[in-house]
């Protein structure tokens, strides 16, 4: 179920990213987006192999922290980022 949701609600949140951040190269960032997409299942796919492999099966939810966090990482850049601008434009009235 909840898959299902976050597989609705990307085309909206990906529509309101290219408004607000690829104002020249909206016909590029919807494949930009969908190439990181399915690298990260890629990647996945290849580090769970790795550990199946190794049988370092008991490992796996120590490697889906590490994989969140650096998820994370793109996020926290963006959010400081914006917070900035903001502080930036506040600054100035």
């Amino acid at each position: 179920m909840f898959g299902s949701f976050l597989r609705r609600a990307q085309p909206p949140a990906r529509r309101r990213a290219l408004r607000r951040f690829a104002l020249g190269a909206v016909d590029f960032a919807p494949g930009l987006n969908i190439s990181a997409f399915n690298l990260g299942i890629s990647f996945g796919s290849m580090l769970g192999a790795l550990m199946v492999s190794r049988q370092l099966m008991a490992s796996s939810p120590w490697a889906g922290v590490a994989a969140a966090l650096l998820a994370l990482l793109p996020l926290a850049w963006l959010a400081r980022r914006t917070l900035a601008v903001h502080v930036a434009v506040a600054a100035a009235h």
